[in-house]
């Protein structure tokens, strides 16, 4: 994966069929689709044409979502999660959930800054 500030970003969505339909309405998007085991279907998003997607689609499904609305995640690079985690801390902000692993993805972890503004960082698996 070559290395980019941020690496990823998916719409966290309570009807992921739907909310693809929005984007691909709007521009033009297509999907592919990747079995993630008990987090059920993903929905990796495309531009038209293009092999390569550039977001995905979560469904928000289960307790771990309750209380939380519909969003976009941005996720971060990072050569070194827990230490990035440390920083984070550090400088007044939160981690929420993780570091967990994704495997073939890699570790993340959901944080907040200082003032609640939510994000991720991503750790690639090392190939």
């Amino acid at each position: 994966m070559e290395k980019k500030v941020v690496n990823w970003m998916e719409v966290n969505s309570p009807n992921a069929a739907e909310a693809f339909a929005f984007y691909n309405a709007v521009f033009g998007w297509t999907k592919s689709e990747v079995d993630m085991g008990e987090m059920g279907m993903y929905s990796m998003l495309h531009e038209a044409g293009k092999e390569e997607p550039f977001a995905g689609i979560m469904e928000m499904k289960g307790p771990d979502w309750e209380g939380i609305p519909p969003h976009w995640m941005t996720y971060f690079h990072t050569d070194d999660i827990n230490a990035s985690c440390d920083k984070i801390k550090a400088a007044g902000g939160n981690i929420h959930h993780g570091p967990f692993e994704i495997p073939e993805t890699g570790m993340i972890a959901v944080c907040s800054d200082a003032h609640g503004a939510h994000f991720s960082l991503h750790q690639p698996t090392q190939s």
